[in-house]
């Protein structure tokens, strides 16, 4: 049986070769009160935390993510 991907979740994430990227937070309001540093910053994509890829697996199954990231995440863990 094939599973529902939540395609809610697929807009907002990008996938490059070795990891998942989402958008950067505080852009939407309330902009006059930041510096320009800081709103040039959040126009970037970040990656997205290690912790949450096992959900994002559950909720987008058919997503592509190398699992040599995976394993070098599970390492350092091991290491620290």
């Amino acid at each position: 049986m094939k599973l529902k991907t939540k395609k809610a979740l697929i807009k907002r994430l990008n996938v490059s070769a070795t990891r998942l990227k989402r958008g950067n937070a505080f852009k939407r309001h309330n902009l006059r009160r930041r510096t320009t540093n800081m709103k040039r910053q959040a126009t970037d994509l970040v990656d997205v935390h290690p912790s949450h890829e096992r959900m994002i697996k559950k909720l987008a199954p058919y997503i592509k993510i190398k699992a040599k990231r995976v394993r070098s995440i599970e390492s350092a863990e091991v290491k620290g």
